[in-house]
């Protein structure tokens, strides 16, 4: 009985209770500081967390800017490469539409070149078989022209000696004649479409 009372003297109110009561004091001090200390890192962190946020924030915002201006720059870009696109579509349409125009040309302008190609054929032809009739024609022309003048001379010579003779002209003298209806008809004088001679 006497060692549960020094028990109870030892580790009563005044002895163990005090020492929780300081050491409840301690922690709950200790816990406040570290509480503070860890809201204070939280709060650094957290700040430069914000500030790093805000400053990505300022990034995408000028990125966002960048790319806008550059979604305008292609828009227009884009537009401008449609107007062109149109445009040279156009023309190639048309370009499509004159190739066939002028394919039908060509086509027209062969058949026409093919009938100008036989005209001329032919025409080369007639000309080689007319070159051979000139020719014939000319060998006549000379012969006839040859004829014609043998009997000019033979007409001259008849007139000479059968109108000096029926006239009575004198060596050296002049006397006339005249052919008509192949008859030769002799003139002492000249007179309209008589011919001189010289006897």
């Amino acid at each position: 009985m006497g060692q549960w009372n020094d028990y109870w003297g030892k580790y009563g109110k005044g002895s163990i209770f005090s020492r929780f009561s300081l050491n409840s004091k301690t922690v709950i001090i200790a816990l406040i500081t570290l509480s503070l200390l860890a809201i204070s890192v939280l709060g650094i962190r957290t700040g430069g967390y914000i500030r790093t946020l805000e400053q990505n924030k300022t990034n995408l915002e000028n990125e966002l800017f960048l790319c806008n201006e550059q979604y305008s720059n292609t828009t227009t870009a884009l537009n401008v490469c449609n107007k062109n696109l149109n445009s040279k579509t156009s023309a190639y349409t048309n370009c499509q539409s004159q190739l066939s125009t002028t394919t039908d040309s060509l086509s027209s302008c062969q058949n026409e070149l093919n009938m100008c190609q036989a005209d001329f054929d032919d025409l080369s032809f007639s000309i080689t078989d007319l070159s051979v009739q000139l020719s014939r024609c000319q060998a006549d022309l000379s012969a006839a022209s040859s004829s014609q003048s043998n009997y000019d001379a033979m007409k001259i010579n008849y007139a000479k000696d059968y109108c000096c003779i029926k006239n009575n002209v004198s060596s050296g003298q002049t006397t006339y004649y005249k052919l008509e209806n192949n008859k030769i008809t002799c003139f002492t004088n000249s007179t309209s479409g008589t011919t001189a001679i010289t006897c």
